[in-house]
């Protein structure tokens, strides 16, 4: 609309931006869902599985991500006019209440992703499930849980900050001496540090969410909120 000539303002990177996410965001939960068989039976095929239960339960995959996504989108774009309202006026009472409101907005999205993360593992579990039904049963898995699981993702968090914090000193006293040795270190860093996050810490967090899920499931039994007949 603005006249520009930038890759992202075409319509075909827009349509093949739409089409890669139909594509992607399925086979990104069959591929959290595959830790789970793993754990379950110790004879998972990740390549194969995650394409076949990615496949398999494509429709409501979809359909839960979505419902989510309109969700934060909403979250959002509120956030966005809470925004807007604080470029506009300067009074300290107004930028107070509007940080007050971004601030619990933000933690309302959290509440959001977390309530629905045991989405995947629910609809895998049950092949009958609706999507509203399996956002339901997440959620009412995840009351009182929410900060725990929160806190274990802080706790992998540190690993991802250990490896950008180590491959940009590299670079940047490479750049500082004009070292052309550091600078070299600093881009084998990167792609370690790429390598090393699908490999080490992919597996890693999707083990320990599919862990999450199943001792929050046995939890729940043991309570008599969350039944086997319907997983």
């Amino acid at each position: 609309t603005d006249g520009l000539d930038a890759p992202n303002t075409s319509p075909l990177w827009a349509w093949l931006t739409i089409f890669s996410g139909l594509g992607v965001v399925p086979i990104t939960f069959g591929y959290a869902v595959a830790y789970l068989n793993h754990i379950r039976t110790k004879g998972t095929t990740f390549l194969k599985d995650t394409w076949y239960l990615g496949i398999k339960n494509y429709g409501r995959f979809l359909g839960a991500f979505m419902l989510v996504y309109l969700i934060s989108l909403a979250i959002g774009g509120i956030m966005n006019l809470a925004s807007s309202i604080l470029e506009k006026h300067d009074s300290l009472l107004v930028i107070l209440i509007v940080v007050a409101v971004m601030l619990w907005l933000l933690v309302l999205m959290l509440q959001v992703m977390y309530a629905y993360r045991m989405v995947p593992y629910l609809i895998h579990d049950d092949p009958q499930l609706k999507v509203i039904s399996a956002l339901k049963q997440s959620n009412e898995m995840m009351k009182g849980y929410k900060l725990l699981l929160f806190k274990i993702d802080l706790s992998l968090v540190q690993w991802y900050i250990y490896a950008m914090v180590l491959t940009l000193i590299f670079v940047f006293v490479g750049e500082a001496v004009s070292s052309y040795c550091l600078l070299v270190i600093g881009g084998i860093l990167c792609v370690i540090t790429l390598v090393g996050t699908f490999l080490f810490l992919y597996p890693y967090i999707n083990t320990t969410s599919a862990l999450f899920y199943e001792d929050l499931k046995a939890d729940k039994i043991s309570d008599n909120i969350f039944t086997e007949d319907n997983n």
